[in-house]
């Protein structure tokens, strides 16, 4: 079994942006999107040298840390970000396509995600193998004829 891999991606977090289609029916990534995909790609290559889980059920992790904003008081029920949780994990399954697993299909188990503010903003990803995965016992009655 792999190590479990945590990587930490200092800075505001991104989400996933919607493509722009042009007039001839082209989509294109925007760039944004595509230069912050490949920023989390090269820093998993960097700091998870010839480290590929080839064909293997994976759990992931994602953990937004958001810059504080001015006059924040600790406690207070605020919106933290605009960037809706499922347009973060797009970006980060996607980036990490070809470069931490062969596909994002792979990633069968989202244990955790979620956005806070942080001191120190960022993106920290936790990555492991997740073995003999099936259906909670507590809800087989409705996927089982039990």
């Amino acid at each position: 079994m792999k190590k479990r891999i945590e990587l930490f991606v200092p800075g505001d977090p991104q989400s996933k942006q919607r493509p722009r289609h042009t007039n001839k029916g082209y989509a294109i990534t925007p760039t944004k999107t595509r230069d912050y995909e490949h920023e989390l790609a090269l820093l998993y290559e960097y700091n998870y040298p010839n480290t590929n889980y080839e064909k293997t059920q994976l759990e992931l992790s994602i953990y937004a840390g958001f810059k504080k904003p001015r006059g924040y008081k600790e406690g207070t029920p605020t919106n933290i970000s605009p960037k809706d949780l499922d347009n973060i994990y797009k970006i980060v399954g996607d980036a990490l396509n070809k470069a931490a697993y062969d596909d994002d299909a792979w990633i069968v188990h989202i244990k955790n995600i979620m956005k806070f503010y942080a001191d120190n903003p960022g993106v920290l990803i936790v990555l492991q193998e997740k073995k003999n995965l099936k259906c909670p016992d507590r809800y087989k009655n409705h996927f089982f004829n039990i």
